[in-house]
């Protein structure tokens, strides 16, 4: 499930009930459309995945490549040379990547796919702040890689808002999880592992859990598309409301060379 609003928090703005869950499939369908209509508008993602990408070498200027996605953090970097090493290499913005100490990206012979950028991409802002600790941690003795529930202290919390939600992104260390269905009276989730780039691993009990924390431009323009989308089916009005597409104003992803 890729999503940038939670099933709960979804239900709380449609005014239905959390326990409620005869629309539950059209309801995740909804904000799965509406956030992946999101990421195509805007030109980028809101949730940090690890990948690899492709970029061509600058025109103007071969010392230079122009990101295709929004940088966390780069992790490697490799041109028809092979690997370069991270000391020869800057970030100018979260755009633009340059060498130093008199280094140029080198190409064989088209320059499009010539250098190769591992990172964590993603738009967002304030990343050192963007992951919240759960207050919870894994309950199983251990957790295999190919485990699929995990079973915690308390799924639902000592809050008003439940803890655990459907939709969440999760980190256990180094490894994204997507929440898929919360059990809170067994107090297990049923979750999708090594999502986002990332790779599953075994944990022991006690690992902590921590919950990524979608920015609330994002949230609330998901639900407004989710809103557009799971109502469109049953209303005779199919034109798109012109307030989503500049709810999208803020959150656009601008090339500039």
């Amino acid at each position: 499930m890729h999503s940038y609003s939670t099933l709960h928090e979804f239900k709380q703005f449609m005014g239905l009930a959390d326990d409620n869950t005869s629309e539950d499939a059209r309801l995740i369908a909804a904000l799965e459309t509406a956030s992946k209509t999101i990421d195509r508008l805007t030109g980028r993602s809101f949730m940090p995945r690890r990948a690899t990408i492709n970029h061509e070498v600058a025109v103007h200027d071969a010392r230079e490549v122009f990101l295709r996605d929004d940088l966390i953090s780069l992790e490697a970097v490799s041109d028809a040379t092979g690997d370069i090493t991270l000391n020869d290499v800057v970030v100018l913005s979260s755009n633009v990547l340059r060498l130093i100490n008199g280094r140029s990206f080198i190409h064989e012979h088209l320059s499009e796919q010539a250098v190769s950028v591992t990172a964590l991409w993603g738009y967002c802002p304030d990343y050192a702040n963007a992951w919240a600790d759960s207050g919870d941690i894994v309950q199983d003795g251990v957790l295999s890689a190919n485990a699929t529930t995990i079973t915690v202290i308390d799924a639902d919390g000592t809050d008003a808002t439940p803890r655990f939600q459907v939709g969440m992104l999760l980190r256990l260390e180094n490894e994204f999880v997507q929440i898929i269905a919360v059990d809170a009276l067994a107090n297990t989730l049923t979750v999708k592992r090594g999502v986002r780039g990332t790779t599953a691993l075994s944990y022991t009990n006690g690992t902590s859990i921590e919950v990524f924390q979608i920015g609330a431009d994002v949230k609330q323009a998901t639900l407004q598309w989710a809103q557009f989308f799971y109502q469109y089916p049953d209303t005779t009005e199919k034109t798109m409301p012109f307030t989503l597409l500049t709810a999208l104003d803020g959150l656009r992803r601008l090339r500039v060379a």
